[in-house]
């Protein structure tokens, strides 16, 4: 393999490498800012969940 070649292969690598640490750095940043609306949808859902519960218990009592 020549000198060129094998330049020209440390280059992609770089470039890989650079675009999966930017990937990595973008979805933390993603994640971040999705913390707060995340956890309000589990609680929305949370709180669905038991107040259908409750209407199931309300209903096979009646």
């Amino acid at each position: 393999m020549s000198l060129k070649a094998k330049l020209s292969l440390m280059k992609i690598r770089m470039k890989r490498r650079d675009r999966d640490i930017l990937l990595l750095v973008l979805a933390a940043v993603l994640v971040i800012m999705l913390w707060g609306p995340i956890w309000y949808m589990i609680k929305l859902a949370v709180f669905v969940v038991a107040i259908y519960l409750v209407y199931q218990l309300l209903r096979a009592t009646v």
